[in-house]
Protein backbone atom coordinates (compact mmCIF):
# COMPACT_ATOMS: atom_id res chain seq x y z
CA UNK A 1 0.00 0.00 0.00
CA UNK A 2 1.16 3.52 -0.75
CA UNK A 3 0.78 6.28 1.83
CA UNK A 4 -1.57 9.03 0.69
CA UNK A 5 -1.42 12.77 1.19
CA UNK A 6 -3.75 13.89 3.97
CA UNK A 7 -4.62 17.05 2.00
CA UNK A 8 -5.23 15.97 -1.63
CA UNK A 9 -5.21 12.14 -1.25
CA UNK A 10 -2.47 11.93 -3.89
CA UNK A 11 -0.18 8.90 -3.84
CA UNK A 12 2.95 10.71 -5.02
CA UNK A 13 4.26 10.96 -1.44
CA UNK A 14 7.93 10.82 -0.50
CA UNK A 15 9.66 10.25 2.86
CA UNK A 16 11.68 13.35 3.68
CA UNK A 17 12.92 12.24 7.09
CA UNK A 18 11.99 9.59 9.60
CA UNK A 19 12.74 8.67 13.18
CA UNK A 20 12.01 5.29 14.66
CA UNK A 21 12.21 3.93 18.16
CA UNK A 22 10.86 0.74 19.64
CA UNK A 23 7.74 2.66 20.77
CA UNK A 24 6.98 4.72 17.66
CA UNK A 25 7.84 5.79 14.11
CA UNK A 26 7.61 9.45 13.04
CA UNK A 27 7.53 10.21 9.31
CA UNK A 28 8.01 13.61 7.68
CA UNK A 29 6.37 13.36 4.27
CA UNK A 30 5.96 15.55 1.22
CA UNK A 31 3.28 15.23 -1.46
CA UNK A 32 4.68 15.99 -4.90
CA UNK A 33 1.16 16.49 -6.31
CA UNK A 34 0.19 19.45 -4.11
CA UNK A 35 3.52 20.27 -2.31
CA UNK A 36 1.89 19.64 1.09
CA UNK A 37 4.32 18.65 3.86
CA UNK A 38 2.94 16.64 6.74
CA UNK A 39 3.85 14.28 9.57
CA UNK A 40 2.51 10.86 10.46
CA UNK A 41 3.14 9.02 13.73
CA UNK A 42 2.80 5.29 14.22
CA UNK A 43 2.70 3.57 17.64
CA UNK A 44 4.05 0.06 18.31
CA UNK A 45 1.12 -2.37 18.55
CA UNK A 46 3.04 -5.07 20.47
CA UNK A 47 3.30 -3.70 24.00
CA UNK A 48 5.71 -6.48 25.13
CA UNK A 49 8.38 -5.35 22.69
CA UNK A 50 7.57 -1.64 22.58
CA UNK A 51 9.47 -1.07 25.82
CA UNK A 52 12.49 -3.08 24.66
CA UNK A 53 14.76 -1.02 22.45
CA UNK A 54 17.03 -2.66 19.93
CA UNK A 55 16.97 -6.37 19.15
CA UNK A 56 14.06 -8.24 20.74
CA UNK A 57 16.33 -11.28 21.25
CA UNK A 58 19.67 -9.93 22.55
CA UNK A 59 18.78 -6.23 23.22
CA UNK A 60 21.66 -5.00 21.05
CA UNK A 61 21.17 -1.48 19.67
CA UNK A 62 23.18 -2.50 16.59
CA UNK A 63 20.13 -3.16 14.36
CA UNK A 64 19.39 -2.04 10.82
CA UNK A 65 15.92 -1.52 9.41
CA UNK A 66 15.22 -3.31 6.17
CA UNK A 67 11.94 -3.24 4.29
CA UNK A 68 9.01 -1.03 5.30
CA UNK A 69 5.46 -1.88 4.27
CA UNK A 70 2.01 -0.46 5.01
CA UNK A 71 -1.44 -2.00 4.84
CA UNK A 72 -5.00 -1.20 5.90
CA UNK A 73 -6.38 -3.32 8.75
CA UNK A 74 -10.00 -4.44 9.17
CA UNK A 75 -10.87 -1.16 10.96
CA UNK A 76 -9.43 0.99 8.12
CA UNK A 77 -6.37 1.95 10.16
CA UNK A 78 -2.92 2.15 8.55
CA UNK A 79 -0.59 -0.54 9.88
CA UNK A 80 3.14 -0.26 9.16
CA UNK A 81 5.54 -3.21 9.34
CA UNK A 82 9.29 -2.67 9.61
CA UNK A 83 11.77 -5.54 9.25
CA UNK A 84 15.00 -5.39 11.27
CA UNK A 85 18.27 -7.32 11.22
CA UNK A 86 20.48 -7.48 14.32
CA UNK A 87 24.13 -7.07 13.35
CA UNK A 88 25.31 -8.70 16.61
CA UNK A 89 23.27 -11.92 16.89
CA UNK A 90 21.90 -12.12 13.32
CA UNK A 91 18.28 -12.32 14.50
CA UNK A 92 15.67 -10.99 12.07
CA UNK A 93 12.51 -9.53 13.56
CA UNK A 94 9.54 -7.35 12.69
CA UNK A 95 7.96 -4.46 14.52
CA UNK A 96 4.39 -3.42 13.71
CA UNK A 97 3.12 0.11 14.19
CA UNK A 98 -0.42 1.53 14.01
CA UNK A 99 -1.10 5.07 12.81
CA UNK A 100 -1.66 7.34 15.80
Amino acid sequence: MTLKCNKCSGENVEFMEYQYESEFVDLDLCCHDCSHKFNMRFINVDYRYSLKSGCIKCSSENCESGSWDTEIDEDDNILMSVDFDCDDCGFQFERRYLQD
